[in-house]
């Protein structure tokens, strides 16, 4: 499989600071893309930020809350002049254990 170069592309990663995110941002960027890593985990973000082998910088924002979302929109449009790629990767959960059973297969 060939290796699409994103020279010149911007992205914006959530969940960025570790895990899946992290392993997105680091890859966009050695494909040459320029990235905004967006979540929850500030000192986490900037050591990826460090990291990265083109420009990139970071947002601390929770994805649920739409005002910081579009604050840190602006704010990427403004440092980078563009957004070609968004990797939604942050999770968001709520509850906790399901109070309902779940059967077991054969009904035992």
């Amino acid at each position: 499989m060939s290796r699409v170069s994103l020279e010149g592309q911007v992205a914006v990663v959530t969940g960025a600071a570790r895990g899946v995110g992290e392993l997105l941002a680091r890859k966009l960027s050695a494909r040459g893309a320029k990235v905004a890593l967006v979540g929850l985990e500030a000192d986490e973000l900037k050591q990826v930020s460090e990291r990265l082998h083109t420009d990139s910088a970071h947002w601390y924002a929770d994805v649920t809350d739409h005002e910081a979302m579009a604050r840190v929109a602006a704010e990427v449009k403004e440092r980078f002049g563009k957004v070609d790629i968004v990797v939604a990767n942050a999770g968001v959960a709520s509850g906790g254990r399901s109070s309902t059973p779940i059967p077991s297969p054969g009904g035992g």
